[in-house]
């Protein structure tokens, strides 16, 4: 189906990346059934359901129909934190948070 990527990162405050709970929702607020991936470091994939991977930035697997989606972050010691992405055909929408430690 032709549709856009997301990207999403969650780090500390040093910059460091986190593992941290990760759910996508769309404009409904219906969480979307959501894997994150990233290139491993010998060239294959790292993949993951309900959490990011803290290697560095995640896609978003399956391909996103275009709109406004939420993306929802939490981990142990930090702040819950949301943030709001749109992700447009043919695109790929980066979404970088950071997580502030309680």
């Amino acid at each position: 189906r032709p549709g856009g990527r997301l990207r999403i990162a969650a780090k500390n405050a040093e910059g460091q990346h986190l593992a941290a709970r990760c759910s996508v929702e769309d404009s409904n607020g219906r969480k979307l059934p959501a894997w994150f991936s990233l290139r491993g470091p010998v060239g294959g994939f790292i993949a993951s359901t309900g959490r990011l991977n803290a290697g560095g930035p995640n896609n978003v697997d399956p391909v996103l129909v275009p709109g406004r989606y939420a993306v929802r972050l939490s981990l142990d010691g930090y702040l819950d934190r949301v943030v709001e992405a749109t992700v447009g055909l043919g695109k790929t929408a980066e979404v970088e948070a950071t997580l502030e430690r309680r």
